[in-house]
């Protein structure tokens, strides 16, 4: 099975597990997921450019300064730095996600492949990681009760059928 390499930068935990948890769920016996973690913006920049991922999920107005926090800084103006300079050394696809409207647009002008607002529809989510990984929607299984309440229906109708036929005949 292939394996998928994510980096998520962002330092908001209950994001992070909603967001993994819907791209495992799109790569769901398709691929395994490895996932790597960064809250920091500098970190971001080193991995995002260095290491090879399939797909970078960033929440830029969550992500934390460097080492050395300087108040000057505008965190959404490093992030679109940061992206900038993944998209200029690697071709991979860059969701950004928490991202205030008046933001949105600097994301995508900096090379964020989409970009998600503060509130986003989990389906459109996993419909967007499955357009920038290529994945293919997976075919609806019959479910095991399913399958038992067919095989059941069609032994009662079939007993009935000879009850009937038994009943014909006499």
């Amino acid at each position: 099975m292939k394996t998928l390499y994510m980096l998520l930068a962002n330092s908001d935990r209950r994001l992070n597990n909603l967001v993994e948890v819907a791209v495992r769920d799109v790569c769901y016996d398709q691929a395994v997921v490895e996932c790597f973690h960064t809250r920091r913006v500098n970190d971001f920049a080193a991995r995002g450019s260095c290491e090879n991922h399939d797909l970078i999920v960033v929440a830029p107005e969550h992500l934390l300064q460097g080492a050395l926090p300087k108040s000057n800084r505008d965190p959404i103006e490093e992030a679109v730095r940061t992206i900038s300079r993944v998209k200029a050394h690697r071709q991979v696809p860059i969701l950004a996600i928490g991202v205030s409207p008046e933001n949105e647009l600097r994301m995508l002008m900096a090379g964020a492949d989409h970009v998600f607002g503060i509130i986003f529809n989990e389906e459109v989510f996993k419909a967007e990681v499955r357009r920038v990984l290529n994945i293919s929607q997976p075919t609806a299984e019959p479910t095991p009760a399913a399958i038992t309440r067919s095989s059941f229906t069609e032994t009662l109708i079939k007993s009935f059928d000879r009850f009937r036929q038994a009943v014909a005949t006499k």
